[in-house]
């Protein structure tokens, strides 16, 4: 139904309304028509459509066909967008990552530098310790070992 036959339906509907509400009118063309439905098992009318016009399908709207050139231009132009924006995260990523691994080799630098100071000097006591044991055997090296007490023998015993 096209949208003239739709306006002329509703005025012919209006007008109807029209004298059916007007008393003088109604009086004379008041006619009692019966009309049967068949109802389905759930109480809904099945045949309430019968009568009525189907709609006429809406024309599809016509989509507008590229050409190879226009569609070429098209992917190369969305193509250049995807590249762009795979490009921007990727220095995103690695400016975060460069970050956490400069934050990361930080602590660990200071963390070695930490053992480091440890290390040298327990090796400075150590070579201090030498150099005493050194002097008090008289700086013969070829000299007997000297047997030190050994402190785990003597917790056994208890």
């Amino acid at each position: 139904m096209d949208a003239e036959a739709r306006r002329v339906a509703f005025a012919e509907a209006v007008e109807r309304s029209r004298l059916m509400l007007n008393p003088e009118a109604c009086s004379e063309t008041i006619a009692a028509e019966t009309v049967t439905r068949v109802h389905r098992d759930d109480g809904f009318s099945c045949d309430w459509h019968a009568g009525m016009p189907k709609p006429a399908p809406e024309p599809a709207a016509r989509a507008r066909t590229l050409t190879d050139a226009e569609a070429s231009r098209w992917q190369s132009y969305i193509d250049g967008k995807i590249s762009a924006a795979l490009a921007e995260h990727t220095e995103l990523h690695r400016e975060v990552l460069a970050a956490a691994i400069a934050h990361e080799r930080k602590l660990h630098r200071a963390e070695v530098e930490k053992l480091r100071d440890e290390h040298d000097l327990r090796l400075s006591a150590l070579l201090q310790a030498t150099e005493k044991l050194e002097r008090g055997l008289g700086g013969d090296r070829a000299a007997d070992v000297i047997d030190m007490p050994n402190p785990l023998r003597g917790a056994r015993r208890a």
